[in-house]
């Protein structure tokens, strides 16, 4: 039996005798999350529609940076937990020998003439390092042996660090396989459709009802359809404590480079993508990204690429590709909802803003409470944390 620790509390993470046989339970929603979730489910035995209004992967997780780390995440409870995440992606990949996983660690570094981001970077190093953390220094020629297409002559003398654990996902991979296999493999039914509202009967949530009309049934229905999220729980009365954080990401056309691990640059993020292809973000983008449809504005794309070729050369012939649009739903506290809702039977919220990351291992974790050996590690993330989760 595999264990972790998370909240101070060993769990078990195997799955070894879970069983949810004659369950019904209907999920709504197949991004990274709502398969995972979906998958687990099925292999425990319970009766699992899933329903996605496109396809699997389609929402935010397309849009995701995608990028499964412990860095910066404190207190120690919640560092353990996204330590125990990459082990859920091990876990999920070494079962099913999936594709969707490149774990390289990440490359971090920061200069002096910014106090603020090297005090920032240099204590959350120490912090993981404290909490056992494999850290190492690189100097010019072990960087260049182990990420040789990024320019050395402009990182200059400034530390770089090397996080060795530490992995980025291939989202759309990750979802479109958990719906394919707990469907082949597990008989679970897969329905396309917006879904209108939740059905109740004796105030009891029952299912849902899709846009043509037709209707899904289940013992329980679990509700992690991003930002739509929100306004779908309260076709039934309930509130969802989430805001929409949109975001956007630059993907340049094909280069020469192969980046091998997650660069963590002072001015911009950086990661492979697969054909030669760089994803770059960062928090201007972020922070232009409207709120509606759209994408950053024009003047920090142009910014956003410059401070990329600074660090990636192969990235100086190259333009943006396409820009990706994401919205995530963001808890009020920034921390997943996970759990029954405290006043509406039948209804369970899952919801996290970073959903790829978490998938596989919050999908261990609802398998367990939904089979009686929750996780001390859930307790943070209950949905009566918030004042209420009822309008009234």
């Amino acid at each position: 039996m595999e264990t972790s620790h998370a909240g101070g509390k060993l769990y078990d993470m195997s799955l070894d005798g879970a069983s949810l046989r004659g369950r019904r339970i209907v999920v709504v929603g197949a991004g990274a999350l709502g398969a995972c979730l979906s998958l687990r489910l099925a292999q425990a035995g319970a009766e699992t529609t899933v329903v996605e209004r496109k396809h699997p992967g389609s929402g935010t997780t397309q849009a995701s940076f995608a990028w499964v780390n412990a860095f910066s995440k404190a207190p120690r409870w919640l560092y353990q937990l996204h330590v125990d995440a990459l082990l859920a992606h091990e876990r999920l990949r070494a079962e099913w020998d999936g594709d969707w996983l490149d774990v390289g660690g990440s490359l971090h570094w920061s200069s002096k003439s910014s106090p603020d981001e090297f005090d920032r970077l240099n204590r959350a190093l120490e912090a993981m390092k404290k909490w056992g953390a494999r850290v190492d220094e690189l100097n010019a020629d072990q960087l260049k042996r182990i990420e040789p297409d990024l320019d050395i002559e402009a990182i200059g003398e400034q530390t770089v660090y090397h996080i060795t654990r530490g992995a980025l996902v291939f989202g759309m991979r990750l979802a479109g396989f958990a719906v394919r296999a707990c469907v082949r493999e597990f008989g679970a039914q897969y329905r396309t459709g917006q879904v209108r509202r939740l059905t109740q009967q004796s105030g009891r949530v029952t299912g849902v009802q899709l846009e043509d009309g037709s209707q899904c049934f289940g013992d329980c229905v679990i509700v992690t359809a991003g930002t739509e999220s929100a306004d779908l729980v309260a076709t039934a009365g309930a509130r969802l404590r989430v805001v929409k954080k949109p975001g956007s990401l630059l993907v340049s056309a094909p280069t020469t480079a192969n980046l091998r691990r997650i660069v963590m640059a002072p001015d911009v993020s950086l990661r492979s993508d697969g054909g030669g292809r760089i994803v770059i973000g960062s928090r201007e983008l972020s922070a232009s990204t409207p709120q509606i449809a759209g994408s950053a504005d024009a003047e920090t794309v142009v910014a956003a690429l410059q401070r990329a070729r600074a660090w990636v050369p192969a990235l100086r012939e190259a333009g943006i590709e396409t820009i990706r649009h994401g919205v995530r739903p963001m808890p009020e506290d920034g921390e997943p909802i996970v759990g029954p809702d405290p006043d509406l039977a039948g209804l369970y919220h899952v919801a996290a803003h970073n959903a790829v990351t978490l998938a596989p291992l919050l999908a261990e974790l609802v398998v367990g409470d939904m089979t009686g050996f929750s996780s001390e590690a859930l307790r943070h993330f209950r949905p009566d944390r918030f004042a209420s989760s009822t309008t009234g």
